[in-house]
């Protein structure tokens, strides 16, 4: 921290002694200020929320954070005689921007007075984690306006968050995204980390954090019914502290025939943890969720009825369908032409090709232990089949003068945009890579070239229902 300066940002949020995620970041971005020598403190509460409306163990955390930052604990969010003391002491600080960090409505009635009491050059910046708080609060809509009104601008960390933020105001909001906390602990390798664990080698879906109602763990217990039917390897962790009744998830758990397949971790004290198994008694009845229009709108927030989600499942199927028909009618065609080649493929080209495949593998599976004469050995034949058809697909589309617009690759990269907004950015990046855009091309010609082949192809078409298609790929006759 900067001495003998004017402040140029108080913090007003959660930090320590209390604990959570908001705090965490919290202490992150004023370190970071910090390191950029810009003059920050933050305020803290003396009290943040009453004992008899919190329903976890503790609002408090043992563990110490590196800060080169003033903490100070200031604001009860029940004393109205507090806030505007807080007020007159921010005025005679005087700093140049001052910071709301905002995630429940049960802070704006404070932030509000203050703000009323506060010198109007001050400028006040609204940081909002959540405009919909997590529990029901009565009066709502009126605390968020009275936030609104708090502040001459915003930031968001989602797009959500600040769409939802200019549909009730006209001020100016910046929507970022959440960073990632800079403290966190030192990478392990994944087998030393099931060995800390003592559990054994598995795939497994981790839920991590406090168990809360809106977080829909429930929801993720019932996925995994299903995905543990497909895949009888998967195990689920959930690891954290539980805000509501365990027994609610038990039962839950147990309803879905999968506790043989579920590790349940609660923390007691920071950096102690005890492991419950769960014993399933006797399954009663399997209860599946309702086909009803909330089921849909559980499924996706733009689904509004059950005949919606009809549709798009259809619409899935169809293009599964359709994608995996055109898969193996290029592969057809690829082998039609590459047994019909007398192509020597040249040793040279069949080392460099395999050495490539090698490193993507070791890459791709994290298996050190991989013994390339063994990979190489079983992947000789599809290597000598690709670089074949390479020489081959670069005659057929030499005799056959097929072309690619020079507008093709931008038109690609505009519609791979305009279907994925959020991730615009990586798009751009990605292909800004020569490699990628000059990768795209190659493809985007390869497909010109199996539409031109398909003219020349017979082609028989034969109906068959899902349960066939799904013996089929099965293998059973």
């Amino acid at each position: 921290m900067k001495k003998n300066s004017s402040l140029d940002y108080l913090i007003i949020s959660s930090a320590y002694p209390y604990r959570g995620g908001i705090s965490d970041s919290t202490h992150s971005l004023a370190n970071e200020m910090s390191n950029q020598n810009i003059n920050c403190e933050v305020w803290t509460f003396r009290l943040l929320y009453p004992k008899l409306f919190f329903p976890g163990k503790t609002q408090y955390s043992k563990e110490v954070f590196k800060s080169d930052f003033k903490i100070i604990r200031e604001i009860n969010t029940l004393n109205p005689f507090n806030w505007v003391k807080t007020a007159r002491k921010i005025n005679r600080i005087r700093p140049k921007k001052l910071i709301f960090r905002y995630w429940t409505p049960l802070l704006s009635l404070s932030y509000f007075t203050i703000s009323c009491f506060l010198n109007k050059k001050i400028k006040v910046i609204g940081l909002v984690d959540n405009w919909s708080g997590h529990d029901i609060v009565v009066f709502e809509n009126i605390f968020r306006n009275l936030f609104l009104i708090s502040c001459d601008e915003f930031i968001s960390f989602s797009e959500n968050v600040g769409d939802k933020i200019k549909n009730n105001s006209k001020k100016s909001i910046l929507s970022l995204f959440h960073p990632i906390n800079s403290h966190l602990p030192e990478k392990i390798s994944k087998e030393e980390a099931l060995k800390n664990l003592n559990i054994p080698m598995n795939q497994y879906i981790l839920f991590i954090g406090l168990i809360r109602k809106y977080k829909g763990v429930d929801k993720l217990i019932k996925a995994f019914h299903y995905l543990s039917k497909e895949n009888k390897d998967l195990k689920l962790i959930i690891a954290g502290e539980f805000y509501n009744n365990i027994l609610l998830y038990k039962k839950l758990i147990n309803r879905m025939d999968i506790a043989d397949k579920v590790i349940i971790d609660l923390p007691f004290g920071e950096g102690k943890v005890s492991k419950f198994e769960i014993e399933i008694k006797k399954i009663e009845e399997q209860i599946l969720p309702e086909l009803n229009d909330d089921f849909a709108k559980s499924v996706s927030p733009d689904l509004k009825s059950i005949k919606d989600l009809k549709s798009r499942l259809k619409e899935n199927i169809d293009k599964n369908l359709n994608d995996d028909y055109e898969k193996r009618l290029h592969n057809k065609i690829i082998d039609y032409f590459v047994g019909k080649t007398r192509l020597e493929v040249p040793n040279s080209m069949l080392i460099s090709f395999m050495k490539n495949l090698f490193e993507d593998e070791k890459k791709k599976s994290n298996n050190k232990d991989i013994k390339e004469e063994d990979f190489n050995k079983e992947m000789k034949p599809y290597a000598e089949k690709n670089i074949k058809w390479l020489f081959v697909r670069d005659q057929l589309i030499n005799e056959e003068s097929i072309k690619l617009e020079d507008k093709a690759i931008d038109d690609f990269i505009k519609q791979a945009i305009a279907s994925n907004k959020k991730q615009e950015s990586e798009i751009k990046k990605y292909y800004e890579e020569n490699n990628n855009k000059q990768n795209l091309g190659s493809n985007l010609i390869t497909e010109e070239l199996f539409k031109k082949l398909k003219d020349y192809a017979v082609i028989k078409i034969i109906e068959k229902s899902t349960d066939e298609l799904r013996k089929g790929k099965d293998g059973k006759k």
